[in-house]
């Protein structure tokens, strides 16, 4: 990506609506090394095709783009609805979009070694100040911190990985397979952040599911319901 988003961080005084969002940053891998091996008709009908991604994706898990600006899309989970599996559905949304991705080719000719298209994406929720935006803001204003983050987190991501804040996905990480919690010192924020490493969806489909992959919490001062229970199972 040529160009990166910037984003304010809101005075006391700011118009907006306060809201709880996950936000889901992507970019493209070695954009800048691409332009310039690319002709600009072919570069630019690349950009035509991964929008048209972004375009069809993102809305199918429930996902609004506030921006795209070059290869890179910020989009936002959570407005103007918010859900309980906000975290989810955008970390879902960063898969599918890593995975179709991976199966664009680039037209016109491509040097020796090119190893295809692919993205690193980071995904954070947090309270945001969202104002109205227009064609030089997007479609929406973000105002605070968690867009920045995200974008941090972007940063952070290797090729064709993702990066979800622990804020972001916290019990939702048992529907997908991670590696380990670790923390992250972000340029800008003095206080490492807990994050991991998505590497796909877990095999799981329900939130039960999850709860048992995650490990049930025993009942405490039950004794007697469970006894109840066991009875009325018996007679069953």
């Amino acid at each position: 990506m040529t160009e990166s988003f910037a984003f304010t961080v809101a005075s006391p005084n700011a118009a907006g609506q306060r809201r709880l969002l996950t936000l889901l940053f992507v970019d493209l891998s070695g954009s800048t090394s691409m332009a310039e091996w690319m002709e600009a008709e072919h570069y630019a009908a690349m950009l035509a095709g991964l929008r048209e991604l972004y375009e069809r994706i993102v809305p199918h898990h429930g996902g609004v783009i506030a921006r795209i600006q070059g290869d890179g899309m910020l989009a936002v989970f959570g407005h103007p609805e918010v859900r309980e599996d906000d975290g989810r559905r955008a970390t879902e949304a960063a898969l599918e979009l890593h995975a179709a991705v991976r199966g664009l080719l680039p037209p016109g000719p491509r040097p020796a070694g090119f190893s295809g298209l692919s993205l690193h994406s980071g995904i954070h929720a947090g309270i945001v100040l969202v104002n109205d935006g227009d064609q030089m803001r997007g479609r929406f204003e973000l105002l605070g911190n968690a867009p920045n983050i995200a974008a941090r987190l972007s940063e952070a991501a290797k090729r064709d990985e993702i990066i979800a804040s622990e804020e972001s996905l916290g019990l939702q990480s048992q529907f997908f397979e991670t590696g380990p919690r670790f923390s992250l010192q972000l340029r800008g924020r003095a206080t490492p952040l807990a994050a991991y490493r998505v590497f796909g969806r877990a095999p799981v489909g329900r939130r039960f599911e999850a709860s048992v992959r995650r490990g049930l919490a025993p009942f405490v001062g039950r004794g007697a319901e469970l006894a109840a229970l066991e009875v009325a199972l018996a007679r069953t």
